[in-house]
């Protein structure tokens, strides 16, 4: 039985050991055959009260053949759980291929390599997964549906969404480095910066602002830092006299463990660098994940620099603003705290050293800005969350579906009412799969003309644009929207259920909603 994602896989079973311990207890306490008593009751009632004794006798007589066989049948086919859903039956169909399956993989419940195959169990107390044939028939119909149309569109070359998040949330893990990478802000950057501005006249006009805006500008490694040396003993750099300034030395008894590199050295050393450090926790974070998705990152310079610059932004002021001096003696700052809005103080900051002018001409990138702060958070735990919900809905229907048959007397319509609803939720997959291949290609296509993996490092790389600001929020409202909008198309062709799970589904993605209109709101007033 094919599903959309590993959560569905779990909850599908889980859903039906609960809808096999309802019905278990309708039946076992009697409550199950209420729908019979009334049957009965209305074709007694219903013709004595419209016509004489003995033709009421004949029509009461034949209306109850034709409704009890109806209830038989209807209790036989899709309320009667005897058809047994084997742990391990549910599979999930990998469309695309990745390093380490082929497209069209079948993973099967229990084998997912997930924390799911130990936390789900193939019981519930006992009791196993049954489902009665027509609804096993409609969930095999809908995820085989579902698997044809996703493999018919084209495979993305690699998760913008997901990339884009892991670039931006990526931090230094190691406190150590981080206070080497703050000490080299302080006793390097800066230097070279204040000297690279002060005698700017000296140095090449062609040099760009880029290479002078982040601690690894390869501006200052090649010129500046050979000529800046770290001002204290600096871990793992061992004392050496060949060095200059460990030269000057001249401090009484023993020379101390460590040296004094310069910043060069300190920087692009090819095994103790900061550099080389810093590469080795991305490539413990980010860029596995580029590379399991085809991007080939690593031996690329250029995409090595730019995921260094965004490991140092990332880390706002917790290490571009360095560590503070007392006199001549460093004063270490705790490590490890990151303020959670260094990118408004940043743009507050740089609004207040400009004029009211140029302030005023950048207000509406600052903006955009802000609204991005808000918008990517809440589009990524959208993303995230929207295949969780959509699972729990299933079970929940799964769940509470004997009550709900029992309540409607077993009738067709409600049968149907209750076939449409899961076969409208399941098909939520495919409108995800769509709505996400039509924001990998908008990210591309406002990103660069190129196409391949240049297009998806172009659009890594890109900076934050109105049209940008606002294909997130068209995204965003997609992901919700277009569900609500097949349930909303369902009811307008007169399916009465389908109003229900839209206001279900409305209210689950209330959450969401809010969070982006939080997000738009703050922003609209902060550049007020």
């Amino acid at each position: 039985m094919p599903t959309g994602s590993f959560i569905e896989m779990m909850l599908t079973t889980f859903g039906w050991q609960l809808y096999d311990i309802v019905w278990d207890v309708l039946s076992s306490t009697g409550l199950a055959y209420i729908p019979f008593i009334a049957v009965i009751i209305d074709n007694v009632i219903e013709p004595i009260e419209s016509q004489e004794t003995k033709s009421a006798a004949k029509t009461s007589l034949r209306r109850l053949e034709i409704d009890i066989i109806r209830l038989v049948i209807v209790i036989f086919l899709a309320v009667s759980p005897f058809f047994t859903l084997a742990f391990g039956a549910v599979t999930h169909t990998n469309a695309c291929e990745t390093p380490t399956q082929a497209a069209g993989t079948k993973i099967n419940q229990g084998s997912t390599g997930s924390t799911y195959d130990s936390n789900f169990p193939s019981t519930l107390n006992g009791a196993v997964a049954k489902v009665p044939p027509w609804f096993y028939l409609i969930m095999s119909v809908s995820g085989g549906v579902n698997d044809a149309i996703i493999t018919k569109l084209p495979c993305k070359i690699a998760d913008m969404r997901q990339l884009e998040h892991q670039q931006n949330t990526n931090k230094i893990i190691d406190p150590e480095l981080r206070r080497d990478a703050q000490r080299f802000v302080t006793e390097c950057y800066h230097p070279a910066r204040g000297e690279f501005l002060n005698n700017r006249s000296s140095y090449d006009s062609a040099v760009k602002n880029e290479e002078v805006n982040w601690i690894g500008g390869s501006f200052f490694v090649s010129t500046i830092y050979s000529k800046i040396y770290a001002g204290a003993p600096t871990k793992p750099f061992t004392f050496d006299l060949s060095r200059t300034k460990d030269k000057e030395w001249t401090g009484a008894g023993n020379h101390p463990q460590y040296g004094y590199p310069s910043c060069s050295e300190w920087w692009s050393d090819s095994s103790i660098g900061i550099k080389a450090r810093l590469v080795a926790e991305i490539k413990a974070g980010e860029w596995p994940l580029k590379e399991s998705l085809g991007l080939s990152v690593v031996s690329s310079p250029e995409n090595e620099e730019h995921a260094l610059r965004s490991l140092i932004n990332n880390e706002g002021s917790s290490v571009n603003n360095g560590l503070s001096m007392s006199g001549s003696t460093f004063v270490y700052d705790r490590v490890g705290d990151v303020a959670e809005i260094d990118s408004f103080s940043s743009a507050f900051d740089m609004i207040s050293n400009v004029g009211g002018d140029v302030a005023g001409s950048i207000m509406g990138v600052i903006g955009g800005a802000l609204t991005e702060l808000f918008i990517q958070p809440a589009l990524m735990m959208t993303i995230l969350g929207a295949p969780v919900a959509q699972s729990v809905l299933l079970m929940l229907t799964y769940f509470l579906l004997p009550i709900a048959l029992m309540v409607g007397n077993y009738e067709w319509s409600t049968i149907r009412t209750a076939t449409v609803t899961i076969f409208a939720i399941k098909f939520w997959t495919v409108i995800w799969a769509v709505v996400s291949l039509l924001d990998h290609s908008l990210l591309i296509a406002l990103s660069s003309s190129r196409t391949g993996l240049d297009g998806i490092k172009d659009a890594l790389n890109a900076s934050i644009g109105p049209m940008r600001v606002i294909v997130d929020v068209i995204i965003l409202g997609l992901y919700w929207g277009a569900p609500l909008y097949l349930l909303q198309l369902l009811a307008w062709s007169g399916e009465r259920g389908a109003s229900v799970g839209a206001k279900a589904s409305g209210d689950m993605a209330s959450g969401t909603k809010g969070v982006g209109d939080t997000g738009a709101s703050a922003a609209k007033s902060a550049t007020k």
